[in-house]
C-alpha cells in the first residue's frame, strides 16, 4: 500500500513494515500522556468540554469533510476518561452519543501521545488497530489526526477526517488539515485569552473595591477602634465580592472589647487552614489567627456554597492577617506599657521607671538611700562564655537580687552590668540591704568569678534630688570600683614578684628598674595615668616567664646557642599564660607577650611590627634593652649610660619604635624642659594603644640579640 510520509514522524505503513511499530506510542506512553496532570488542567481551562455545539467550531470540520472528500470530520477533545466531539460532521445528530466515545476505541489518543499526525490508510489490516470495534465494523476504515496543540505545548485532542473506505491521504490533503486544526487552535486560545481579558477586568474592579474596603478596616486598627467594631468591618468583607462566602471571627481568648459570635472552629491548633462540610453542599474551613510568637488566638471560619474559588480562600487569609494585625497591636500596647518600666532580661524595673521613683522619693519628707551597684568580671565572662550565657547570668542574679530585698527596697537594672536599689527609709540601718545586694549580685563557678561594687547617697527631699543623688552615688561607685581593681592587680603583682625573686634574685632589682624607667617613659609620652600604672605593671612582669627557663640557660656565661635562644623566647609565651591566670591581671597578659617584638617585623613570638604592638609592650622594649646594657650580662660586661643610649638611637626605626627611643632619651638625660615632647612623629596609635590585646597575625620567629 502507498504511504504518505508525515511531517512530525508519524507514518502510514503498510503492517508487513518492520519500523511501523516502533514509531507508535506504546501503551504506558498513551496513558501518561492522557493522564497528564497539566494537559487536563489545559483542557479543563478552555471550559469547552460538555459545551454545546457552535458555529465556530463546526465550519471547520464541515470544510474538512468538503475538501477531503470525507463522511465524516470531528474536533476531539480528549480528558482522562473518554473523547469528547466539540464539533463533529457526518455524525447522527438525533444520537446523544454520540458527542463522545470511550478512549478504547479512540484513535485521537495515538496522536495526543505522540503530539504528531497519524494517518492510516486502511486500518482493518494494520495490526495495531484490527481489534478496534470501530475498525472491525468498517466505521472506521481510513483515519487522518492532527493534533490539537496550544502554545503552552499541551496537546488537548485531534482534529481528524475518517472515511469507512481505504484511501492514499495525499500531502495537499494533510496541509489541509494541518491548517484548518491550526485554526482550530487559534479559535481555542482567542476565546482563553478573552474569557482571560474579561475575568481580568472583573478582578480587577472587584480587587480595588476590596482594597477600599480593606482600607477602611485597616483605618479602624491603626486609629484603636474597639475590637468589636474591628471584627464586625472584618466579617462584611465577605459581602464586596460575589463569591458566595460567608466567614466569622471566633478568638479562643477574646479581647475584652470583642464579642465574637459564639462557637468555635473545629481545629483552632492546627497549623494550617483546616478544611471539612458544614452541609450537603456547602464546604467549610478554617484560617488560623496567630499572635506574633506564633501561638493561635482564633480563627477566620469561613463557608461556601459549592465549589470553592481559589480567591475565596484568599479573602479569608487577607481576613485572618487583618485580624492578627488589629490583635498583635492591641497586645503590642499593652506589652509597651510594660516594657517601658521593667527590663526584658531580668524582669526587674528599669531605668525609666527608677527615675520615676527618684521623682517621687525627692518629694517626700523621708530620704531614701540610692544604693548603684556594678558587676567586676562580666565583661570577662561575656568574652569567655557568650552573650546569651551572660544574660542567663544577669537574669539569675536579677532574680536573687529581687528576692533578697522584696518587701524591703526595690530592685532596678539600669543596663549593661549595673543594677540599683532603692531604700525608701534612708535613715534606718541600711548595712543589712547593701550586704543583701553585694551577696545577691556574686556567683562563682569553674573558671570565673562575678562580684559587684557600690556606691551610694541619700535622696533627701529639698535638699538632693534624684539626679543629684545618682550622680554621687556613680562617683562612690566607680572610685570604688578602680580602688579595688588597683589593689588586687598589684597583690597579684606582688606575689607573681616574689615567686620570681626566689626562682632568681636577680630578677627582681631588673624589673624594678625597668618599671620606673617605662612609666617615666609613658608619663614623658604623655599617657594618663592609668594607662601609666598599666605600663609599669607589664614592665615589672615582662620576665615572669622566665621562671620556667632552666638555670642553665639562665645563668649561662656565654652567648646562648641556637637552640637555646629558641628554648628563652619561649617566655614570652609563658609569661602571658602566667599573667592571664590573674584575673586582675588579664589585660596586662597580652602586653608581657608583645614584649620582645621588633618594630621591623623580626621580633618574638608572633612577628609583629610598627604599630601592630602595643604601645605599652613598645615601652617595655626600650627601657628593658637599656636595662639589660647598663647593667651587664654574664657574657659581657656593662656599658655607660650615654652608650646604651646610643645603641637605642641606632636601633631605632629597626628594633625600637623612634618615638620611644625619643622619649625615653629625654627621660634619662639632664633635659628636656618640663612637659617637653619628641619631635620625633609617633607611630599611629588606636584608641585605648597601651591596652590593645594581641592581634591576630601568622607567627614568625626570629633570632633577637639579647634574652
Amino acid at each position: 500500500m502507498p504511504t504518505v510520509p508525515a511531517p512530525n514522524g508519524l507514518l502510514d505503513l503498510a503492517p508487513s513494515d518492520p519500523d511501523a511499530f516502533a514509531r507508535v506510542p506504546s501503551a504506558e506512553e498513551v496513558a501518561k500522556a492522557v493522564l497528564d496532570e497539566g494537559r487536563l488542567k489545559a483542557l479543563r481551562a478552555t471550559e469547552l468540554l460538555d459545551s454545546l455545539d457552535e458555529e465556530a467550531f463546526d465550519r471547520f470540520t464541515r470544510l474538512a469533510a468538503a475538501l477531503l472528500h470525507a463522511p465524516v470530520s470531528l474536533v476531539t477533545l480528549l480528558d482522562a476518561e473518554r473523547a469528547f466531539f466539540k464539533s463533529s460532521w457526518g455524525l447522527p445528530e438525533d444520537e446523544p452519543k454520540n458527542r463522545e466515545a470511550p478512549l478504547t476505541t479512540s484513535l485521537c489518543k495515538h496522536v495526543v501521545a505522540a503530539a504528531a499526525p497519524l494517518l492510516i490508510g486502511d486500518a482493518r489490516l494494520d495490526a495495531r488497530f484490527q481489534d478496534n470495534p470501530l475498525v472491525q465494523d468498517e466505521t472506521i476504515v481510513a483515519y487522518a489526526g492532527i493534533p490539537l496543540t496550544l502554545s503552552s505545548g499541551h496537546t488537548l485532542g485531534s482534529f481528524c477526517a475518517v472515511d469507512v473506505l481505504p484511501r492514499v491521504w495525499e500531502e495537499n490533503e494533510i496541509t489541509v488539515l494541518k491548517d484548518l486544526g491550526a485554526a482550530v487552535v487559534a479559535e481555542i486560545e482567542f476565546r482563553s485569552a478573552a474569557r482571560e481579558a474579561a475575568r481580568s477586568a472583573t478582578e480587577a474592579r472587584l480587587a480595588e473595591s476590596l482594597i477600599v474596603a480593606e482600607n477602611r478596616v485597616l483605618s479602624l486598627i491603626l486609629a484603636d477602634a474597639p475590637m468589636e467594631t474591628v471584627v464586625r468591618e472584618l466579617e462584611d468583607l465577605v459581602r464586596v465580592r460575589p463569591l458566595g462566602l460567608r466567614a466569622r471571627i471566633v478568638f479562643t481568648d477574646p479581647p475584652d472589647d470583642a464579642s465574637p459570635p459564639p462557637g468555635s472552629p473545629t481545629a483552632l491548633a492546627s497549623a494550617a487552614p483546616s478544611s471539612g462540610h458544614a452541609g450537603p453542599r456547602a464546604i467549610q474551613w478554617s484560617t488560623p489567627i496567630r499572635r506574633l510568637g506564633g501561638s493561635v488566638a482564633g480563627a477566620v471560619v469561613s463557608s461556601v456554597e459549592g465549589a470553592v474559588e481559589p480567591t475565596a480562600v484568599t479573602l479569608s487569609e487577607d481576613i485572618a492577617r487583618l485580624a492578627e494585625l488589629a490583635l498583635d497591636r492591641r497586645e503590642a500596647a499593652a506589652t509597651l506599657v510594660l516594657e517601658a518600666r521593667r527590663d526584658p532580661v531580668t524582669g526587674l524595673a528599669n531605668r525609666r521607671q527608677l527615675f520615676e521613683d527618684l521623682e517621687q522619693a525627692s518629694r517626700s519628707d523621708t530620704p531614701a538611700l540610692l544604693i548603684l551597684y556594678d558587676l567586676d568580671g562580666f565583661k570577662q565572662y561575656n568574652d569567655s562564655f557568650g552573650h546569651p550565657a551572660g544574660d542567663a547570668l544577669l537574669s539569675r542574679l536579677g532574680a536573687r537580687l529581687g528576692r533578697a530585698v522584696e518587701g524591703i527596697a526595690s530592685a532596678y537594672r539600669m543596663g549593661g552590668d549595673e543594677f540599683c536599689i532603692l531604700l525608701p527609709d534612708g535613715e534606718q540601718s541600711s548595712d543589712g540591704v547593701v550586704a543583701a545586694g553585694t551577696a545577691a549580685l556574686a556567683e562563682r563557678g569553674e573558671a570565673f568569678s562575678i562580684a559587684c561594687s557600690h556606691g551610694s547617697a541619700l535622696v533627701e527631699g529639698g535638699k538632693v534630688a534624684g539626679e543629684e543623688a545618682m550622680r554621687l552615688a556613680d562617683q562612690r561607685l566607680y572610685a570604688g570600683k578602680q580602688s579595688s581593681r588597683a589593689s588586687a592587680s598589684r597583690q597579684s603583682t606582688d606575689v607573681l614578684l616574689s615567686v620570681l625573686a626566689e626562682r632568681h634574685p636577680g630578677f627582681g632589682e631588673h624589673s624594678s628598674g625597668v618599671a620606673a624607667l617605662a612609666m617615666l617613659t609613658a608619663g614623658q609620652l604623655g599617657l594618663d595615668s592609668v594607662e601609666t600604672r598599666i605600663v609599669g605593671l607589664a614592665a615589672e612582669l615582662h620576665d615572669v616567664g622566665k621562671m620556667a627557663i632552666p638555670d642553665a640557660i639562665l645563668d649561662k656565661r656565654a652567648q646562648l646557642d641556637d637552640a637555646e635562644s629558641a628554648f628563652m623566647q619561649r617566655h614570652t609565651v609563658i609569661g602571658e599564660r602566667i599573667v592571664a591566670a590573674a584575673p586582675a591581671l588579664m589585660s596586662i597578659a597580652p602586653l608581657v607577650r608583645s614584649s620582645h617584638e621588633r618594630v621591623d617585623g623580626r621580633g618574638y613570638p608572633d612577628g609583629l611590627s610598627g604599630a601592630e604592638i602595643p604601645l605599652a609592650s613598645r615601652i617595655v622594649a626600650v627601657c628593658d634593652a637599656f636595662d639589660a646594657m647598663v647593667s651587664g650580662r654574664h657574657y659581657r660586661d656593662p656599658v655607660a649610660r650615654a652608650d646604651a643610649t646610643a645603641e637605642l638611637r641606632r636601633c631605632a626605626g629597626t628594633q625600637f619604635d623612634p618615638s620611644v627611643v625619643e622619649a625615653f632619651s629625654a627621660v634619662v638625660a639632664d633635659g628636656p624642659p618640663p612637659g617637653a615632647r619628641p619631635a620625633v612623629r609617633p607611630l599611629p596609635r588606636r584608641a585605648g594603644d597601651a591596652l590593645d590585646a594581641r592581634p591576630k597575625r601568622p607567627a614568625r620567629r626570629a633570632r633577637q640579640e639579647s634574652h
